[in-house]
């Protein structure tokens, strides 16, 4: 093999480890962007019991696959949520203080640890909770609350002062539902949501689940004057 054939073949071999090089830098690109795009899940509620003192919160990808089934044991004094994962396994644990609508403590079963704390948020006693994370102190950690045109379910996690808060999940009131309500004797809930990169879609569809709850009460609340 002559030298000019030796070169030959050399730049061949490095043009073909440069492509592979830009291959693998678009791929990472790619995956990049892919990651920074919310996650997009649809829930419906699936009500197995007649008087709906027990439904489900089932939670899909936009592919059909079931990712969430939020477990709702429904009443005043004492309500509980169990949330698992399409294979069922139970992710986290959600009960109901007995004197409160919007006052709930949501463990992990695998290392029975806290894992959130709710209360209503101040002037938004019916419609609003913020939830309290341990590991970040007595401080709200994120807000769930209707947006003003009653459309859809914001979620934000709370920052310090001189640090704009982040986006979690907005989530679209289905079809069904209008100006935020939905006949509470049915309770047929139904979004659309968007997940922003890094938020905890678990939590994200408990705290869905708990909010739709406290809209629920409120609606029976206020068509039996108990508001």
């Amino acid at each position: 093999m002559m030298l000019s054939d030796l070169k030959q073949r050399w730049n061949k071999e490095a043009v073909k480890k440069a492509d592979l090089q830009v291959m693998k830098a678009v791929a990472f690109f790619l995956g990049a962007i892919i990651v920074r795009e919310p996650r997009q899940l649809f829930m419906t509620t699936n009500n197995p019991s007649v008087d709906a003192s027990t439904n489900e919160c089932l939670f899909h990808s936009a592919t059909g696959e079931l990712v969430f089934r939020v477990q709702n044991q429904n009443g005043f004094f004492k309500s509980s949520k169990t949330v698992s994962d399409g294979a069922g396994r139970v992710l986290l644990v959600a009960k109901k203080n007995p004197i409160s609508l919007a006052k709930w403590s949501i463990t992990a079963p695998a290392s029975g640890a806290v894992v959130a704390k709710t209360r209503t948020i101040a002037g938004m006693v019916k419609y609003g909770c913020e939830v309290m994370l341990p590991s970040r102190g007595s401080g709200p950690t994120f807000m769930v609350m209707p947006d003003a045109s009653l459309q859809r379910v914001m979620m934000w996690q709370v920052n310090d002062k001189n640090v704009p808060d982040t986006p979690m999940c907005e989530a679209a009131y289905g079809s069904n539902v209008v100006m935020g309500l939905v006949s509470a004797a049915v309770n047929d809930w139904s979004y659309s949501l968007a997940l922003d990169p890094g938020a905890d879609a678990a939590l994200v569809a408990c705290m869905l689940c708990i909010y739709t709850d406290l809209v629920t009460w409120n609606a029976l609340g206020g068509a039996f004057g108990m508001n």
